[in-house]
């Protein structure tokens, strides 16, 4: 063989080698460490949160209309949180856990983890995967059932969690879904959320208004919300009557989704 037949071979032999090496085309997978500790700096900076949004509400696999009424979220870093519907938008005991919004409050990546374990996530297992077209890490198992979180690749920002309500076994499968980012000061909140649990329950969520690092005294936390309606917090009370607030609600909707 001569020496450029033999240099011909040995470069191809190197490419075919160089093509096949495992994992060659595969981009590098952070640990779940460090990617909770990029999700948390998004919103790190959050101490309180203080949410108007329109809820829709609607009972998977019923006729029935959806319920539209506006709704007063209240957080404190780590764990406070408070929920009060306002006006006369709902008649019925609503069954939500809204525990997922710890999420986008300050919390250490220490708290994230322990949050995040408590859901059932398994904390070991990270891969790439994609939801509607975006790239994210998954942190969990890749069961479609099980608990897992998904983190956008570009800005590290929560996309959807799904957890059990519980450790039992036959518990409903709660699915959140966070679109819509918004840059929020020194941080980002998603600005429409779509919550399901199971066959029971679905609702939609699209924020109006957001304030962070509101000054806000625990006690406040302290008395449940009277449903179906009751006062909104500090600065909020008293600004709209009843029907003008039905009339933001339903071109709220138009506006989002051009009805």
């Amino acid at each position: 063989m001569s020496g450029s037949a033999r240099f011909f071979f040995f470069l191809v032999t190197f490419l075919v080698l160089a093509f096949n090496l495992p994992g060659r085309c595969s981009a590098y997978v952070l640990p779940s460490d460090q990617l909770i500790e990029f999700m948390a700096g998004n919103f790190v900076k959050f101490e309180t949160i203080v949410i108007q949004q329109v809820t829709q509400v609607e009972s998977l696999g019923e006729a029935e209309q959806p319920n539209t009424f506006e709704e007063i979220l209240t957080m404190k870093s780590p764990n406070l949180f408070r929920a009060e519907i306002m006006g006369q938008g709902a008649e019925w005991t609503r069954d939500v856990d809204q525990r997922y919004f710890r999420l986008f409050i300050a919390n250490s990546e220490q708290e994230l983890k322990s949050f995040l374990s408590g859901l059932g996530v398994d904390l070991e297992q990270v891969f790439f995967t994609r939801i509607d077209g975006i790239i994210a890490y998954c942190i969990g198992d890749r069961d479609p059932e099980s608990p897992k979180i998904l983190i956008e690749k570009e800005r590290f920002l929560p996309l959807l969690l799904t957890y059990r309500r519980s450790s039992y076994a036959g518990e409903d499968v709660v699915r959140v879904r966070f679109k819509d980012y918004r840059q929020v000061e020194q941080g980002w909140f998603p600005f429409e959320i779509t919550y399901s649990s199971g066959w029971a329950i679905s609702e939609h969520y699209i924020v109006q208004s957001l304030r962070v690092n509101v000054p806000l005294s625990p006690t406040y936390f302290d008395s449940p919300p009277a449903f179906p309606q009751t006062q909104a917090p500090p600065e909020e009370s008293g600004r709209l009557s009843d029907e003008e607030r039905l009339r933001r609600i339903i071109r709220t909707f138009e506006e989002k989704y051009g009805r």
